[in-house]
């Protein structure tokens, strides 16, 4: 049974998003049954679980990075034709934490999704359901256990690993995604996913963090009366998207007049489950 999740108190400089998982090896393993057997019951609680009180049947449509809709049948397609005999799936929970109003919840778990297809380096091949049944809405997301390298869909599948330091991230990128998404509009960035391939999507998003970090700095400047470093969107190109928050950790130690050695806050590794 997977547990609701559970919104920690919010520290400064840590990520409020709720996010928690666990993998399902390859084979036969767990609880008797085939990894395909347990996918299946992973997708018929994610859709047929009790409704809330103001959720309706088609708020559990399935949904992955740009479709909507399908079966069980094809979800399940999806996760084992992407399974490996060290991974088979993940399954993960993730919820806005306090005060992030997010409306679009489908676009938030995108967001995040394609985050850390970025700070992975792979192809993800996911399907989730939004739950609105408890008091705190969230997503439960079955993410298959072998992607391709970045750039190479088609190519060979390898294991997708998930640690301490990737749920982190998750946290971080969940806290990101609900603030663009308040700031800067769900139409805008919904329609334009529409259109968009996978490739401009992630140029899309790395313009956005360097607009977020440069709007930052201005208002750093602004109130200290002192210059703030600037990334280029080349350097957030190639570091990728998880490198914002980097920048941004930069920005303000820099602008007080602190160093900029040591590890980074933003991107440790305690917290989450170690797979």
């Amino acid at each position: 049974m997977v547990a609701t999740p559970t919104r920690p108190a919010a520290r400064s400089g840590r990520a409020v998003t709720v996010a928690m998982g666990r993998y399902v090896p390859g084979g036969t393993k767990g609880q008797g049954k085939s990894a395909a057997g347990q996918a299946y019951d992973a997708l018929r609680y994610m859709q047929m679980r009790a409704l809330g009180e103001n959720e309706r049947p088609e708020d559990r449509r399935y949904f992955g990075a740009v479709g909507e809709g399908g079966s069980w049948q094809d979800a399940r397609g999806i996760i084992m034709d992407h399974a490996t005999a060290r991974v088979a799936f993940h399954r993960i929970i993730m919820s806005p934490g306090p005060g992030q109003e997010v409306a679009d919840m489908r676009e938030w778990t995108r967001m995040v999704m394609d985050e850390l297809s970025d700070t992975l380096g792979q192809e993800l091949h996911w399907v989730a359901v939004v739950h609105r049944n408890t008091e705190h809405a969230h997503a439960h997301v079955l993410l298959a256990g072998g992607g391709e390298r970045s750039g190479d869909p088609g190519g060979a599948l390898e294991p997708v690993v998930l640690r301490r330091a990737h749920y982190e991230s998750l946290r971080h990128a969940g806290d990101r995604s609900a603030a663009h998404l308040r700031d800067l509009g769900h139409a805008r960035i919904h329609g334009m996913r529409q259109i968009l391939t996978r490739e401009e999507r992630r140029a899309e998003r790395v313009a956005r963090e360097a607009a977020w970090i440069n709007a930052t700095a201005d208002g750093a400047e602004k109130e200290r009366g002192v210059a703030t470093p600037r990334p280029s969107t080349e350097e957030l190109a190639r570091h990728g998207a998880a490198s914002a928050a980097r920048q941004l950790a930069r920005v303000f130690r820099q602008a007080d007049g602190g160093n900029d050695g040591g590890s980074d806050p933003t991107l440790d590794e305690r917290g989450g489950p170690d797979r």
